[in-house]
């Protein structure tokens, strides 16, 4: 068989074991695929790569990385994350055989195996590959820093103890079987590689020289690619459907904004209707939610299309991070940083949602362009322009805002480069400022006092006073389960710190090794530039702020609290796959064998995570989360409910609220009306 059939061959069943997902036995209740269906679509990503291998003329290193995404594949079904509140924890080795057919722990061990098997052989090439990059100290510490991040804590320190060990020995077969693939590539071919990305991505230059430039094709297109899948996730993955309560309480905000209200009429019987984060007051009904998400979604809410807006913002924000990229740093190391952050699950599944946190992120980078505009310029409109922005994070998300204030206002001080003038930092405060006021007014519509925000005083009055305020303290919290401790305190702070930091490593780049590999591995062996510190000092603001938070923000999207960090970390991570193509190869000489060796890794695992992580993901968790389904309102469509009262049992989420966001916003109207019947009273 030529190299080009089989090839061909390969895609075809890669198509095959694709589409095997339909079987009814890899369906659940819904005929949706249930996690189990991960496996089939990582062995079709690792037939892919594979057929690459054929095409190309690098068979043993298409083996290699077929083995590698095919193996990710079938290690994620014996991870427990599933669509129940809680944080995601690798399945104790004793319940591996009950929790998938035997065939998949048959490849897993035959990975693990043939993994072994393959380091034994190529030990040699293998370490000298990695003396090149790492000196033993830093590989020491490289291996600890994975081991720490491999999973998340448990209050069962045994079981804590266990899952370390395991799942970092799952993480270091997965690095074992790269470091073969990379091995066992051509030179040829590397240098191939090389030059093909070289036309792609620009061509290899010191990061530290940023060459300043706009938008052009490459991030138009990748913005649009963005903005297609995450859209592409809204309709079949979240269906169109909120699946937080949070997101409940946006989507009612949102509509009566874009009705022009500040709130509804109170339903005629509050317990019947009431929804947590709702309250009723002498007002009327409303969200105490902040308004500005509220505002940005009616937009979308207006024509009936609220589950549309987040997937636009995601492109958009692809477009602001990629200007900051090259502000900061050299083409191939923005355009590397652009891809981190737009090939990542933890933006991509955000994007699909109804949450906040893309919307933040967007006008957090505009404010951050204000001010690099401004310094390129020298013109104070961007300053104001980046103030306004600042502004509307506030109203977004206020401690978002507090945290990259703080280090936006030194940056236009001079911090990393040069003072803005005197009349452009007053612009940055004054049009922040300007914006921000807008909240005193509602406020004191909703609470009588400019300065006390509806959702503290409704936490105030549901949970105590000071439940939820900001810093240590033994009242703080809400008694929720997933809360470490009662209160706040350096404990719960640094568990918090480990529950998002682990999350981070997985959600990040949905990476077999870990996403922070490269970015511990850039600060133990990189050279760091003005544009790393800038942002490390963005990433430090955002820790800082949320670290005296009592909550981590529970496991729904990843770290989230942690988010506006994902711009720092994707360029820490386009740093890291820099650092290891300047310094990983027994032969120096040849930077483009070096080049093509890297791009390779980072492409396998970006292979794992679009083809394994991606789709487990959507399986096992985000379909249907929380119990959250858009069904009765499709059966009120199908029966013709019509003008009528529908009492939903259960309990408030998801029971209620599922079928409560589709209730018009003045109950008498002529439409099916669902309410809680919470008791027969």
């Amino acid at each position: 068989m030529t190299p080009r059939r089989a090839a061909l061959a390969c895609w075809l069943l890669a198509a095959a074991s694709a589409l095997s997902i339909l079987h009814p036995a890899l369906q659940g209740p819904t005929h949706f695929p249930t996690g189990l269906a991960t496996v089939p679509m990582g062995i079709a990503g690792g037939l892919v790569a594979l057929g690459i291998g054929f095409s190309t003329g690098a068979v043993e290193t298409g083996l290699w990385a077929a083995l590698s995404v095919a193996g990710f594949g079938a290690l994620l079904p014996l991870i427990d994350a599933g669509i129940v509140v809680h944080y995601q924890h690798l399945r104790p080795p004793t319940a591996f055989a009950a929790t998938v057919p035997a065939w998949v722990l048959a490849l897993l061990a035959f990975q693990i195996f043939a993994v072994g098997l393959g380091l034994f052989v190529r030990r040699a090439l293998i370490a000298a590959w990695l003396h090149g990059a790492l000196r033993r100290w830093q590989l020491a510490l490289l291996v600890l820093l994975l081991t720490l991040f491999s999973a998340t804590v448990s209050r069962d320190v045994a079981a804590y103890a266990v899952e370390l060990i395991v799942a970092t020995a799952f993480q270091w077969i997965a690095l074992g079987n790269l470091l073969l693939a990379a091995a066992t590539l051509p030179e040829s071919v590397a240098a191939r590689l090389a030059l093909a990305s070289d036309r792609v991505l620009g061509p290899a230059a010191d990061p530290s020289m940023p060459v300043e430039g706009g938008l052009d094709r490459f991030a138009l297109v990748v913005a649009a690619g963005v903005t297609l899948l995450t859209t592409f996730l809204a309709v079949v993955v979240y269906r169109m459907h909120p699946h937080l309560q949070d997101e409940v309480v946006y989507l009612y905000q949102a509509r009566y904004f874009a009705q022009g209200q500040l709130e509804m009429a109170p339903p005629p019987v509050a317990e019947a209707f009431g929804l947590y984060l709702m309250d009723v007051t002498r007002t009327g009904w409303y969200a105490v939610t902040q308004p500005g998400w509220g505002a940005v979604l009616a937009l979308g809410a207006a024509v009936g299309a609220g589950w549309l807006v987040n997937p636009i913002l995601s492109g958009l924000t692809v477009l602001a991070a990629y200007l900051l990229f090259r502000h900061l740093f050299d083409l191939r190391t923005a355009r590397i940083a652009t891809l981190v952050y737009a090939l990542s699950p933890w933006q991509l599944f955000l994007g699909m949602s109804f949450m906040n946190h893309t919307a933040t992120l967007l006008f957090g980078l505009l404010a951050a362009l204000g001010v690099v505009w401004t310094r390129r310029t020298g013109q104070v409109r961007w300053a104001w322009f980046g103030g306004f922005a600042l502004g509307i994070v506030f109203l977004l998300r206020q401690l978002d805002a507090t945290a990259i204030a703080v280090p936006l206002g030194l940056w236009s001080l001079g911090l990393g480069g040069r003072r803005i003038p005197l009349s452009g930092t007053a612009g940055l405060v004054l049009g922040s400022m300007l914006v921000s006021a807008a909240i005193f007014p509602y406020n004191a519509h909703f609470t009588g006092q400019a300065r006390t925000f509806p959702i503290m005083a409704y936490n105030d009055s549901l949970y105590g006073k000071g439940a939820n305020d900001y810093g240590f303290g033994p009242d703080r919290g809400m008694g929720w389960p997933l809360d470490p401790f009662p209160g706040h305190g350096q404990r719960d702070a640094i568990i918090n710190a480990n529950l998002n930091a682990t999350a981070i490593n997985v959600e990040l780049s949905g990476w077999a090794i870990g996403s922070l590999a490269p970015l511990f591995l850039f600060g133990l062996a990189g050279r760091w530039t003005r544009g790393d510190r800038l942002l490390l000092v963005i990433s430090g603001a955002v820790f800082g702020a949320y670290y005296l938070n009592y909550f981590s923000g529970g496991p729904d999207f990843g770290g989230r609290y942690w988010y506006l960090m994902i711009i720092p970390l994707a360029a820490f991570t386009a740093r890291g796959i820099d650092t290891l193509s300047r310094r990983a190869s027994p032969r120096p000489e040849l930077s483009a064998d070096r080049r093509g060796r890297t791009l390779l890794l980072a492409g396998v695992l970006s292979l794992g995570s679009l083809t394994a992580f991606l789709p487990w993901r959507s399986f096992d968790k985000y379909h249907d989360y929380l119990g959250m389904s858009a069904e009765l309102p499709r059966l009120a469509r199908v029966r013709h409910f019509g003008r009528s009262l529908v009492l939903v049992r259960g309990r408030e989420m998801p029971d209620y609220a599922s079928a409560a966001i589709y209730n018009p916003l003045d109950l008498a109207a002529d439409a099916p009306i669902f309410a809680f019947e919470k008791s027969t009273d």
